[in-house]
């Protein structure tokens, strides 16, 4: 396989979080866009507790809902595990947290608003998955983009800044930071 189910990732990226946004979450997130692009009228049931029929003519919103879906999942699986870089993920995050406030939203609105979803005692069992499977992450992201509970770990580019490349008696070229080269901006020159 290509793409192992969890890699190293960012050394500032702590285990739970890499496992829960490139492991945990993409598999919601495929969930969500296969029961969208297949399955609308349950979809459609779950999400306004019944009280609103699918609508055949409604279809294409929902091929848009899980496109959007299918590119979370992508983004989570792939392009989290493929870059070393804090920054990178602090971003994306946040895009993420955008779309998060508006599935939100949406959630209060298919049962007739805050008022109405605020309620758990009248919660359905779809309302406590969409809940459980949903607010943590998102609370999650928003631990990485105000950088709590991250390594602090410098992005992929200051890791390069900070390296010198040195040939070596073979030939090949060895790595080294320039700290330790004495061309830091610690040391004394």
């Amino acid at each position: 396989m290509w793409l192992p189910l969890l890699v190293p990732g960012p050394t500032s990226i702590p285990y739970l979080y890499r496992l829960v946004l490139t492991t945990i979450e993409p598999m919601i997130a495929l969930c969500g866009a296969l029961q969208s692009l297949l399955y609308p009228t349950v979809y459609m049931s779950s999400m306004t507790r019944g009280e609103v029929s699918f609508l055949p003519e409604m279809e294409f919103l929902h091929t848009e809902l899980g496109g959007a879906w299918l590119y979370f999942a992508f983004v989570e699986a792939v392009v989290l595990r493929a870059f070393d870089d804090e920054h990178l993920w602090r971003f994306l995050c946040a895009a993420m947290l955008l779309s998060d406030l508006a599935w939100c939203h949406s959630v209060a609105q298919a049962v007739g608003g805050w008022a109405i979803w605020l309620d758990i005692h009248i919660w359905s069992m779809e309302d406590h998955l969409m809940f459980w499977t949903s607010a943590p992450i998102t609370i999650m992201r928003l631990l990485i983009v105000t950088g709590i509970g991250l390594n602090g770990a410098k992005s992929s580019i200051q890791r390069e800044e900070d390296s010198v490349m040195i040939p070596n008696d073979n030939g090949d070229q060895n790595t080294r930071d320039k700290e330790e080269d004495g061309q830091g901006p610690y040391t004394k020159g």
